[in-house]
């Protein structure tokens, strides 16, 4: 899709935008994020009335340029790169990540002074490089992270929403040893950097990263996905959605039944907890009873070891029966939102900018596709498109009302001390967690995985970048969502926006 030229009454209204929507510090530590925090992105577009809360812009993003020293950056797409180049000085250097050529070599490009941009390698020139992000090094001494679900094209940046999730990292006074076996935030954060940049351009920035800036304050998982084939426990504990699996676990949020020894597996429903899911993106998958069941049992936090033992074929012809027998209704607690095509035609822009939302006719039309589990995703701020990628997960049963929480944050406490969880697997505190990032709810995004228990095999299509915060207070599952919830389930006549 070809960009929009802007007139100058456009480009006018987006810095007042700016500058009404971003909060202004008084002083300059108050626009720093130590604490992380999510917003939605400005727009030319909604509604004034729905839209108070505090919006990230790329200038807010970037911050003081004069301070920048370095920049890593990733878009799937940047159809004017000269359009991001004008938001920088000439003399900050830029290493810029995008969508390889359709053989999927990888490779590099020299686009301006200062700056490159580089391919990662895709298998069979399949999939995507889909991650969004900005590495911004400062002068000072600080490291700003940015995960947006935007490209770097102008539209994603006024005419369409998406979400920035958002963290400023300290650097310590001096560094500390590397761990090659650190499984931390930064350590994934390093291991993604190393799958996307180019072997020609050396950056120590990149492996230092972990011994030079502290990430303590990061409260938020990092989720990345790497195209290409996983292999051993190791190596698919790191990525798509079993990196997800992981992290329920870590964060206390696992749904799925305790086991205890010497007993059949899941004989008791002690430890569980039923879990809906919400799954809002632009873009829609292939799906099956399989796959869907597969994500899920990560979702729930449970291990696949029990139905890989059981062999793909028994598997799939177990799930092909139940579906048989009752439809979509066992994963009921599943909604996927995408805008129908009234909500579309109803956006203020129309169809115009419907072409970032991707679900084809021939999916929709599947035999086995999951029709009943569709429900509208229409914005809190008016009726625009979103363009945004979340998936919200609660525990219907924990949530009460309680006192609201400082808009953003993400470091909520509970209401009233606790004593530490019996099981930390499962603590009673969290009550579900949000996934922000460029992932959409697709197989090619999350991964497949097949083998067996002692031989895991994860197969990703795309590079993929999000996090997920924990929730720890009622108030917090409308206010980070940037959808009307309960979202509407598609009714009689309904049909998704087909591109």
């Amino acid at each position: 899709m070809d960009e929009e030229e802007s007139s100058p009454a456009k480009i006018s209204r987006v810095s007042e935008l700016d500058s009404k929507n971003v909060s202004k510090p008084k002083d300059k530590s108050q626009s720093l994020f130590w604490n992380g925090e999510l917003r939605q992105t400005s727009n030319l577009h909604v509604d004034p009335r729905k839209d108070a809360k505090p919006i990230f812009s790329l200038p807010s993003i970037l911050g003081d340029t004069s301070d920048l020293d370095f920049a890593i950056l990733s878009s799937y797409s940047t159809p004017e790169p000269s359009w991001v180049y004008s938001f920088f000085p000439p003399s900050v250097p830029v290493i810029l990540v995008g969508q390889p050529s359709e053989d999927g070599t990888s490779s590099i490009k020299y686009l301006f002074p200062n700056w490159v941009r580089v391919a990662p390698f895709l298998r069979y020139g399949r999939g995507a490089m889909h991650i969004k992000l900005l590495l911004l090094f400062y002068k000072s001494g600080r490291l700003r992270l940015s995960i947006p679900t935007a490209n770097f094209a102008e539209w994603d940046w006024k005419d369409i929403e998406n979400s920035v999730w958002l963290q400023d990292i300290p650097k310590f006074p001096s560094p500390i040893p590397h761990d090659r076996k650190a499984e931390d935030f930064p350590a994934l954060l390093v291991r993604t950097l190393d799958a996307l940049h180019h072997p020609s351009i050396p950056i120590s920035s990149i492996q230092d990263i972990r011994s030079n800036w502290n990430f303590s304050n990061v409260t938020a998982h990092l989720i990345p996905s790497l195209a290409g084939r996983h292999e051993t426990w190791p190596s698919v504990l790191r990525v798509g959605h079993i990196r997800l699996m992981r992290v329920v676990r870590l964060m206390g949020a696992r749904a799925d039944p305790k086991e205890f020894p010497g007993k059949k597996k899941n004989i008791t429903s002690v430890g569980e907890r039923q879990l809906d899911l919400e799954c809002q993106g632009s873009s829609i998958g292939s799906y099956t009873p399989a796959w869907i069941d597969e994500f899920y049992t990560s979702a729930k936090g449970a291990s696949p070891e029990g139905w890989l033992n059981e062999g793909k074929t028994r598997r799939v012809k177990r799930l092909d029966l139940l579906f048989a027998r009752e439809g979509w209704g066992p994963w009921r607690n599943i909604k996927i939102l995408f805008p129908s095509l009234k909500t579309v035609t109803a956006s203020v822009l129309g169809t115009e900018r419907a072409g970032m939302m991707f679900c084809t006719r021939r999916q929709w039309d599947m035999p086995k596709f999951p029709r009943a589990l569709f429900h509208d995703a229409n914005s809190k701020r008016g009726e625009v498109l979103m363009h945004s990628k979340m998936i919200l997960t609660t525990f219907p049963h924990s949530i009460t009302p309680s006192e609201p929480s400082s808009p953003g944050s993400l470091t909520s406490t509970p209401n009233h001390p606790q004593e530490p969880p019996s099981d930390p697997e499962r603590n009673p505190s969290i009550l579900g967690w949000l996934y922000v990032g460029s992932h959409n709810f697709t197989p090619s995004a999350w991964g497949t995985l097949s083998g067996t228990a002692f031989t895991p095999s994860l197969d990703i299509t795309n590079y993929e970048l999000g996090v997920i915060i924990p929730l720890t207070k009622p108030t917090q599952v409308d206010e980070m969502t940037c959808w009307e919830r309960p979202p509407r389930k598609y009714g009689k006549g309904d049909e998704p926006w087909v591109s």
